[in-house]
């Protein structure tokens, strides 16, 4: 009887080994890669060694840490729902940029919307005074287009713009010289949007807009003269150019959803990527699409249209690109900014750093980035030029 006993709690035991060594299995598998490898990595708060990492974890959302003396930390909350790799690059701290590069612009507190910065030391801008086109530079603003503005697009050294108040006006200014060609757009009015196309060539207008069907046609024309050329019936009520004939089409979140973008193809006359989100934001060279919603951004190859999901959080951070293959997290600390990269092409992250000489603001707009420079508009009104390393 002893025997059976011993034999049945043996064989139960065995089994109970067998179920462990399943549900284990079954757990996803987190690998961490961390530059410098002897960067010691924490999860949910226990030590898991050094880089790098690879272990099992439950399902669910796990806080990644990375921690090496005379390093910025590196700090992540991760959802983990399947088998995960990150790479996480810590930043000495010795490599924060010079305080005396970062000086506001001498204009504070200025009233003005719609910013894009054209080179390091100058943007244009519509007053909210008057909506007139403007250019702000250290040295104070000047008048581009002395009417009210309601869009633009800038490609150097062009600006298109549609009139505010009068849907059927468009005008083309050449920044460097001056030339301002205007013209009736009636026929294709009212005009929602314009973009100019990255060849600074041609523009695409949103015309005929019907409001409450939120329904409008494409229209394709030369810069030098308004030719339009009909390209398709959307709804949307704006248009981003991109090269080879493809463009990218919002239409603006209501009450109750998100914005809707998507990606087309104007030769095959076909969608290529659809999605939902806050906003999105083109990679310079127009290779990726940064699509951010509230606790997520998507960066997507506009080649391959495979994306990659990374952690975001839309109450305090903003993005910004970098380069071609790098996105700029800014991180509000209230008060105090701190920026993080993410690299598209390994995946890898670096830890954030804090911005000198910013410690005491809280940024309400990243207003564009441009030759190593970040532009940052603060809840006083102040923009200020930040110098990168």
């Amino acid at each position: 009887m002893t025997k059976k006993i011993l034999f049945i709690l043996l064989t139960l035991a065995a089994l109970a080994s067998v179920l462990f060594i399943i549900f284990i299995s079954r757990r996803p598998i987190l690998t961490l890669s961390v530059e410098p490898k002897d960067a010691t990595v924490l999860i949910d708060g226990e030590e898991a060694g050094t880089g790098p990492v690879k272990l099992r974890v439950t399902k669910g959302e796990h806080q990644i840490q990375v921690i090496k003396e005379g390093y910025h930390p590196y700090l992540q909350e991760l959802m983990v729902n399947e088998n995960t790799a990150q790479s996480v690059i810590l930043i000495p701290i010795q490599e924060q940029t010079s305080p005396e590069q970062f000086v506001p612009l001498s204009i504070p507190p200025y009233s003005a919307d719609l910013f894009q910065p054209i080179s390091p030391d100058s943007l244009i801008a519509i007053n909210k005074n008057n909506s007139y086109l403007i250019k702000i530079t250290k040295s104070g603003t000047t008048t581009l287009y002395a009417k009210p503005v309601y869009a633009y697009s800038f490609v150097n050294p062009y600006v298109a713009l549609i009139e505010r108040g009068n849907l059927n006006k468009i005008a083309v200014i050449n920044i460097e010289n001056g030339q301002i060609i205007s013209s009736d757009a009636k026929e294709v009015s009212p005009v929602i949007s314009i973009s100019l196309n990255p060849d600074g060539k041609s523009m695409f207008l949103l015309g005929k807009y019907n409001p409450a069907t939120r329904a409008s046609i494409l229209y394709l024309s030369p810069l030098d003269k308004f030719l339009p050329e009909e390209k398709g019936s959307f709804v949307a009520d704006a248009v981003q150019s991109l090269p080879d004939d493809k463009i990218v089409l919002s239409l603006s979140a209501d009450a109750a959803d998100l914005s809707r973008f998507s990606v087309f193809d104007l030769v095959n006359s076909k969608y290529l990527y659809q999605a939902k989100g806050n906003g999105i934001l083109l990679s310079p060279y127009y290779e990726s699409l940064a699509v951010y919603s509230s606790n997520n951004i998507a960066i997507v190859s506009l080649k391959s249209f495979k994306s990659k999901n990374y952690p975001f959080s839309f109450e305090n951070q903003k993005i910004f690109w970098k380069t071609q293959s790098s996105l700029g997290i800014l991180t509000n600390s209230f008060p105090g900014v701190k920026v993080s990269l993410i690299d598209i092409q390994s995946g890898s992250q670096t830890s954030s750093i804090k911005i000198p000489q910013l410690d005491q603001i809280s940024v309400r707009f990243i207003l564009g980035y441009l030759e190593n420079t970040l532009y940052l508009l603060d809840a006083d009104g102040k923009i200020w030029p930040i110098a990168l390393p």
